[in-house]
Order: structure tokens, then C-alpha cells, then sequence
């Protein structure tokens, strides 16, 4: 028998194939960067030795970890420093994990002495870089 002719009103069917992009696999933590908190300014409150009485900063620190290909990176511990001596921050923990989006962040408060500074990040498996953040108290 051969095979019908097509009848109007016929609708032809096309076979399409779904097409999925695998996500690129997220390698080890290869970068950090300064993503926000850096430029900012708090009152040194005289000798205010980290108390309710010293001006804390209005946005925290946050660092940004990624591998080398630019994916951010979750999980890694981030290490926060501040000088140690002079104008300086207290914060709100020496190390903060990131989140899905690579982020990592404290909270600061400037000790009583006034002056510039930079308090850094680093992150663990990042070899020779750490992120910088420049307050002022």
C-alpha cells in the first residue's frame, strides 16, 4: 500500500533534540579580590579601646574568591587583618567562610587612634595575593 498523501489541516511533526550546556566544573580557589568596603571612614573616638564608644564602619568588608577561571568559589576560609599596631580595626572575626556568590565579609570598628590604613584578606589556597581594603579612622 502506498503511503497517504498529505490532507490539508496535516501538521507536519519535526523531531528536535534538546540541547544542555554542562556548567564548566568549578576548580580549586585560585583569586581574591577586594569586592566592597574599601575607601571608607570612621571617627577615632580618643581612646575608645573597642567599646560602644568607638565609631564602627558603615559597610562591612567583603572579599570576593574565584578559581582561575573566574567562577566564584564557596566554602573557602577567608582570613581578615587588620595592622596590628597604630590606626587599626577591630573585627568581627579573624575569618569568614564565602557563600555561593564567593563572598566573605566582616564587620570593623576603628580602635581611638586616627590615621590611615589597610586591612587585608587572604584566602586559604590562594597563593600570593590577598585582597586590600583602605580605611581611615
Amino acid at each position: 500500500m502506498p503511503p497517504l498523501a498529505p490532507q490539508a489541516g496535516d501538521v507536519e511533526k519535526e523531531e528536535q533534540a534538546a540541547q544542555f550546556t554542562a556548567a564548566p566544573p568549578v576548580g580549586p580557589a585560585a583569586h581574591i579580590y577586594t569586592y566592597s568596603g574599601s575607601g571608607q571612614y570612621a571617627r577615632a573616638l580618643g581612646t575608645c579601646t573597642p567599646s560602644p564608644s568607638c565609631s564602627a564602619f558603615s559597610s562591612p568588608l567583603v572579599a570576593f574568591v574565584t578559581d582561575a577561571s573566574g567562577n566564584p568559589r564557596s566554602g573557602v576560609v577567608v582570613t581578615f587583618a587588620g595592622t596590628g599596631s597604630g590606626a587599626d580595626a577591630t573585627l568581627s572575626s579573624a575569618t569568614a567562610t564565602t557563600n555561593a556568590a564567593g563572598l566573605a565579609s566582616v564587620t570593623a570598628t576603628a580602635n581611638g587612634t586616627a590615621g590611615g590604613y589597610a586591612a587585608t584578606a587572604t584566602a586559604a589556597g590562594v597563593a600570593g595575593e590577598s585582597a586590600s581594603f583602605s580605611l581611615v579612622n
